[in-house]
């Protein structure tokens, strides 16, 4: 009987100090203003910036899915692109992550985040993405 509370006494305070670390983070690594809301605005790219979520250490499929949904978004953007693409891993570096799965979540990676000049997401493409689908996220008004 004594290990069972002592048990559930470490797992009440691990999950407090999880809900407070979680309610103190700084929120000072966010990019400025950002919010899942899409902006229009005249004479300017909807999109700005696009960021890609995936994962370092995947299995195979996952990988192959990964991978050619990159080759996609190139192919799309083509040379001389003038928005600029961001690749965070997942596994690697969660925090820089967490910054765009906290606003829309990312169910199967990878995710394409499309961000408006204001650093809002204005769409979010997940799982394999083809070059024609990332094109017409492009062309969308």
């Amino acid at each position: 009987m004594k290990s069972a509370a002592t048990l559930r006494s470490w797992m009440i305070g691990l999950a407090m100090l999880g809900l407070f670390c979680s309610c103190t983070r700084s929120n000072s690594s966010k990019p400025k203003e950002m919010t899942s809301q899409a902006v229009t605005t005249q004479n300017q790219p909807k999109v700005a910036k696009i960021v890609f979520v995936d994962q370092e250490n995947a299995c195979e499929c996952t990988k192959k899915r990964i991978e050619a949904s990159w080759a996609a978004l190139q192919a799309a953007l083509g040379p001389g692109s003038s928005i600029a693409v961001e690749r965070i891993h997942l596994d690697m570096d969660p925090d820089r992550a967490g910054l765009y799965t906290q606003l829309e979540a990312l169910m199967v990676p990878p995710g394409l985040y499309l961000l408006d000049n204001h650093e809002r997401i204005t769409k979010l493409l997940q799982g394999e993405v083809k070059t024609e689908q990332i094109k017409a996220a492009l062309e969308e008004k």
